[in-house]
């Protein structure tokens, strides 16, 4: 399966909300490797975007995917895209990556103390 036009959306390519809705877009069609548009526009960290496709009912797939880009961006000290991925997706910050390690963890191990002290930033229950 091809990018279809709202997996274009994400990469900056700015299509107004009213023709992507006017065009029917499916916002839970996936790509060739399982991502639907949401995930595209989490992942290059556009906010505005992903906003958008949650208010137009897009789902983001939780599980290990979620857990890894949670600890990935604590463990950078990206509060940025914890806030993304947090506050705006929904993404518990107690997920916890492969070895069970969530966003807290890898922020502290890091030393990213502006990261654990924002609320609802890295969060969580740390490594237990």
């Amino acid at each position: 399966m091809h990018a279809t036009r709202i997996h274009t959306f994400w990469a900056g390519v700015r299509i107004k909300e009213k023709l992507v809705i006017d065009f029917g877009a499916q916002f839970l069609v996936q790509d060739r490797f399982g991502h639907t548009p949401l995930d595209d526009a989490v992942r290059e960290r556009h906010s505005e975007v992903a906003e958008f496709l949650i208010e137009a009912n897009a789902e983001f797939k939780t599980g290990i995917s979620a857990a890894v880009q949670l600890c990935e961006a604590a463990a950078q000290g990206d509060t940025a895209q914890l806030e993304l991925l947090v506050d705006v997706i929904g993404v518990d910050p107690n997920l916890g990556d492969y070895d069970n390690r969530t966003a807290l963890h890898l922020a502290a191990s890091n030393g990213h103390y502006e990261t654990i002290q924002r609320p609802g930033g890295a969060g969580g229950r740390g490594h237990g």
